[in-house]
C-alpha cells in the first residue's frame, strides 16, 4: 500500500507577510487617493477662472425684472406653484452668475428642507488682494411673502445685486465681497431662522459689514443705510449713502441675522417705507440701475476701507 497524500508546499514568510500587508496597503493607498483628489478640488475651487463683467444697464436689468414677475411669479415654499417659482428664481440667478455666463464658481449652501422642496443658498465671491482681510458681504433676500410676486420686495434687490456682481466681476479690491442670494427670507412660515445660521456657518468668523440689499428703485433716490450694529459702517459717508440706526421690523432676515450677532446693516432706497401691497409693479428702471449704481459704488468704497 503506498502513501498516494502529497504533502503541500511550504508557503514562503515572505509571502505569507505580503498578503497580510495587502489589505492594507490598498486601504491606504486608497484613502490617500481619495485625500488628494479632495484636496485638488479643494485647490481648484480657490483658483479664480476669468470672469466676463457687465455694466449696469437698465434695459437689461429691465428684462430680468419682467422675467421674474411675469414667468416665474410668487418665489416661496407655501405652495408647489410658489415652489416652482422659488426654484426658477434660484436657477436664473445661477445661470447667470455661473461659469456659463459671467464666470462665477457657485457655492451652494444646504438649507432646512421643507415639504415643497429645498433650495440651497448661492454664494459667489470676489478674492480680495488682502484675504486676511475681514470680507463684505452682500446679502439679497430672493423669496416674496405669500401671495405677491414681491416686485420691490425683493426681485428689486435681486436684480440689482445681480448687475452689481456682474459689474465687479473683474475687479479686485482689497478685502473679498461676497454675494449670497437667501432662498427664505421673506416668507413668515418659511424656514428663515434655520437659513439665517446657514449663512453665518457658511462665513469666515471675521465676516464684517453683511449689506443686506432690500427694497431699490423706490422711493429715495439716494440709498439709505439701515444699521442694526453699534456703529453704522457708512456713517460720515453721505456722499454714498444716508445713514441710519435701527431697522428693527421692518426687515426679518437683518432681524434674524443681528440676533446672530452679526454685523448687519440694511441697504434700501424704501426709507421711510414705503406701501408694498399689492408689491406687484416692478420699480422704474431707471430708477434701479440707479440704485445699483449707488449700491456699486458702496461696495467698492467698503470693500476698499483700511
Amino acid at each position: 500500500m503506498f502513501d498516494d497524500h502529497v504533502p503541500e508546499p511550504k508557503r514562503s514568510r515572505w509571502v505569507t507577510v505580503m498578503l497580510l500587508l495587502l489589505p492594507a496597503w490598498l486601504l491606504g493607498s486608497g484613502g490617500l487617493a481619495l485625500w488628494m483628489y479632495f484636496h485638488q478640488a479643494k485647490k481648484d475651487a480657490q483658483v479664480e477662472m476669468p470672469r466676463s463683467a457687465a455694466p449696469i444697464d437698465a434695459t437689461e436689468m429691465d428684462a430680468t425684472m419682467t422675467k421674474i414677475l411675469r414667468y416665474i411669479g410668487e418665489r416661496n415654499s407655501s405652495s408647489v406653484e410658489a415652489a416652482k417659482g422659488l426654484k426658477g428664481i434660484m436657477s436664473t440667478i445661477d445661470g447667470s452668475l455661473g461659469p456659463g455666463n459671467t464666470g462665477y464658481h457657485i457655492e451652494r449652501i444646504p438649507t432646512t428642507p421643507v415639504a415643497t422642496g429645498a433650495w440651497p443658498i448661492i454664494m459667489v465671491q470676489i478674492r480680495g488682494k488682502n484675504e486676511d482681510a475681514a470680507p463684505l458681504v452682500v446679502v439679497a433676500p430672493c423669496d416674496s411673502v405669500p401671495g405677491s410676486t414681491g416686485a420691490v420686495d425683493n426681485a428689486s434687490g435681486v436684480v440689482a445685486t445681480m448687475a452689481v456682481a456682474r459689474a465687479m466681476a473683474d475687479v479686485k479690491p482689497e478685502r473679498t465681497i461676497v454675494f449670497a442670494f437667501i432662498p427664505h427670507a421673506l416668507d413668515p412660515a418659511g424656514p428663515v431662522d434655520n437659513t439665517a445660521k446657514a449663512l453665518k456657518e457658511a462665513l469666515p468668523t471675521n465676516a464684517e459689514n453683511l449689506l443686506v440689499v432690500q427694497r431699490l428703485g423706490v422711493g429715495e433716490a439716494k440709498l439709505t443705510c439701515l444699521s442694526q450694529a453699534a456703529t453704522n459702517p457708512l456713517a460720515g459717508h453721505d456722499d454714498l449713502a444716508n445713514a441710519k440706526t435701527g431697522a428693527r421690523g421692518e426687515y426679518p432676515l437683518a432681524d434674524r441675522l443681528a440676533d446672530l450677532k452679526l454685523p448687519v446693516a440694511v441697504l434700501t432706497s424704501a426709507y421711510p417705507p414705503v406701501p408694498l401691497s399689492p408689491d406687484d409693479a416692478a420699480p422704474d428702471s431707471k430708477a434701479l440701475a440707479e440704485s445699483a449704481s449707488q449700491l456699486q459704488s458702496v461696495l467698492w468704497f467698503l470693500a476698499n476701507r483700511k
